[in-house]
């Protein structure tokens, strides 16, 4: 698969792909952006597979390149959104495009939208099953601090959907 298999790497988009998409719709958090950046990760990652070296899962590696992208993503459009805003507010909707969104879909993705990156990058991997110490390694930081990160998020989560937050794996 190294040497450019398409089916290899076929395998690994069937694989990885639905979650990838859901960990770059939580952290961009608007669903159309975050195809878009999908398919920028799956060409950054098919060019960048020479430089895998095997020390940790594919998963972790992968994941990795996408919470770097899908942050970068999501700063690219705060800046365009401001931009956008701070120069013409009537041409603009009063939502941040989520508005098309379905109800429960569009609060959890408004209420994670709000949430500080770290937070929610920790929050969105542990949510997509990663241990805690897969997604200190993935974002670089101690296990303790994606275990702060979690706790917090829930909580901010719990009180903006106004429900209870559960603590679970804190």
């Amino acid at each position: 698969m190294r040497d450019g298999d398409a089916d290899g790497f076929a395998v690994l988009v069937e694989r990885h792909g639905p979650a990838l998409s859901r960990l770059v719709t939580g952290l961009v958090a608007d669903p159309h952006a975050a195809d878009d950046v999908v398919q920028e990760i799956w060409i950054l990652v098919y060019r960048r597979l020479d430089t895998f070296r095997f020390q940790a899962p594919f998963r972790a590696w992968l994941f990795r390149i996408a919470a770097r992208e899908a942050v970068t993503a999501r700063n690219r459009l705060r800046t365009l959104w401001r931009r956008m805003t701070s120069t013409d507010t009537d041409r603009m909707p009063a939502s941040s495009g989520r508005a098309e969104a379905a109800g429960e879909v569009s609060d959890v993705l408004g209420a994670l939208a709000i949430l500080p990156t770290s937070e929610r990058a920790a929050l969105v991997m542990i949510a997509e099953g990663f241990s805690y110490a897969e997604a200190a390694e993935a974002l670089s930081c101690p296990i303790g601090t994606i275990s702060v990160r979690v706790h917090r998020a829930r909580e901010k989560l719990a009180r903006r959907l106004d429900g209870p937050s559960t603590g679970e794996g804190s």
